[in-house]
């Protein structure tokens, strides 16, 4: 690797890299409650746009039934919430995190910053994380995350190369070294891009689940916003000893994960249950895009449905069992890609012959142990099916495989899916805790 990086510390220029490695620090919880000076580095804090519409909920989670817009345009924040109700929120925080200290000398007591941009490309040993706890009359509701987190947010900073990476308070969207507001859901539907979302959509059935089996009354919700770093290390040969070992990271420090910060922002609410209330559990489920003619979705996803059962698609999908198919997409018109060496003519004639009417299907898939996998899972995955004609749906061609898009818990799959699909979980010693 390179030459090591450096950071300041108090006053003093200190390098970083392989030689902070020998210093005596340790690290402190990040936080805007601890004694340490913050860093001054330019961030949200000192645009007009903070000073005149943020100031006011610094350090604050507020809540709505509607998402909040940044500039908080036409918002109506509330306290109390009730069944049938979405929730949805944004936090607002001081300064940006780069200016918070992570760690401090031992022997001096002078704070130590990290890095001062993460840039995918130019520092990938670094990245940031960022999490949800929430409250419900003071116990926490269990997540699957660090510390029992119910969301997760992970960000490698902007896509972008450190040379062409210039602060812009307008287009800026970097949560390490400039924004200090984010958008957040509580209990809200996710739509068709978030749904198993760690951030939007994979929390809302354990949330609502909890909402519904709240007694009448008043309760109290309580959210908060953490974050922590994370530090890579890599795994390198050393020449001297011809031996393999680790490596801590080498673009600047911490050289190690930091402490989970405390919440940097936080908020709370009243979920008032009436009686006769109805309680509504919301669905992590994909959401089916509404650009799509309800008849024909239905077509191609019970098409979609009976194809993967009968495995006659080209694919080794033999492990998945599928719950439901969901088309999330509207039609479009796929091409094949020009081949090494086949000529212009050739290849527009060989377009106009292979073009396909295509759309995306998010499918749900269940992983039992019984066919292998190592725990029960729930994912959610992304199919193009391509037809030679989008009206006969016999005239399939082939699936485009899109991707893993996520994971939902077992539990927010309802009964009636696993009845419609004729599928049952597997046996209960073997289910996830």
């Amino acid at each position: 690797m390179g030459a090591a990086c450096s950071t300041v510390v108090g006053a003093v220029h200190q390098p970083t890299g392989l030689k902070m490695k020998a210093q005596a620090h340790e690290m402190v919880k990040p936080g805007f409650d601890q004694s340490l000076p913050l860093r001054d580095l330019f961030d949200e804090s000192k645009t007009p746009q903070f000073e005149f519409i943020r100031k006011p909920y610094v350090g604050k989670i507020m809540f709505s039934t509607s998402p909040i817009d940044p500039l908080w345009n036409n918002v109506k924040t509330q306290t109390v919430f009730h069944h049938g109700d979405e929730i949805h929120a944004r936090a607002t925080w001081a300064r940006a995190l780069r200016n918070l200290p992570l760690g401090r000398n031992k022997t001096t007591g002078a704070p130590i910053y990290g890095p001062e941009k993460l840039v995918r490309g130019r520092d990938d040993f670094h990245s940031l994380h960022f999490y949800l706890f929430m409250y419900l009359d003071g116990v926490k509701i269990q997540g699957s995350f660090k510390d029992g987190a119910l969301c997760h947010k992970d960000l490698l900073g902007p896509n972008t190369n450190w040379e062409d990476h210039e602060i812009n308070a307008s287009t800026t969207s970097d949560w390490w070294a400039f924004n200090q507001t984010m958008k957040l859901a509580v209990c809200a539907p996710p739509d068709s891009d978030s749904t198993g979302d760690d951030w939007f959509g994979k929390h809302v059935g354990a949330v609502s689940r909890a909402l519904a089996k709240l007694t009448p009354g008043d309760h109290t919700f309580k959210v908060e916003m953490c974050f922590e770093m994370e530090a890579f290390r890599e795994t390198i040969l050393d020449m001297a000893t011809r031996s393999w070992g680790l490596q801590h990271p080498s673009n600047g420090w911490p050289l190690d994960n930091t402490l989970m910060s405390s919440p940097i922002a936080s908020g709370e609410f009243t979920f008032q249950v009436r009686a006769g209330d109805k309680a509504v559990v919301v669905s992590a489920l994909p959401v089916r895009s509404t650009e799509v003619p309800e008849d024909e979705a239905l077509a191609v996803e019970q098409f979609c449905m009976k194809m993967l059962k009968e495995n006659r698609h080209g694919h080794d999908f033999s492990k998945e069992t599928t719950l439901s198919c969901t088309a999330i997409e509207a039609w479009s018109q796929s091409v094949p890609c020009q081949r090494t060496g086949e000529g212009d003519l050739a290849y527009e004639k060989r377009r106009e012959r292979e073009r396909c009417d295509s759309i995306d299907v998010r499918v749900v898939w269940y992983r039992n142990p019984l066919k292998g996998w190592e725990e029960e899972s729930v994912v959610l995955f992304d199919l193009c099916l391509n037809f030679k004609n989008r009206d006969n749906l016999q005239s399939f061609d082939h699936i485009s495989i899109g991707g893993l898009r996520g994971e939902i818990s077992v539990d927010d799959v309802p009964e009636e899916v696993w009845a419609a699909a004729g599928e049952s979980r597997c046996p209960e010693p073997l289910r996830k805790k």
